[in-house]
């Protein structure tokens, strides 16, 4: 069984965690969608100072 280690990771890295069959772009593609359906958390993340690069 894996186990989920709580550190920082990559962009890509993490998207792919959440979508491990697709290509790292399709995931990293994926994960930017997910975070536009939920209203505010672009504006969130960027006021705790975390670039859209991030």
């Amino acid at each position: 069984m894996n186990s989920f280690e709580i550190r920082t990771y990559g962009r890509t890295e993490l998207a792919l965690l959440y979508n491990p069959g697709l290509c790292p772009d399709s995931a990293y593609r994926k994960l930017k969608q997910w975070i536009d359906l939920c209203p505010g958390l672009r504006d969130g993340l960027a006021a705790l100072g975390i670039s859209s690069r991030s």
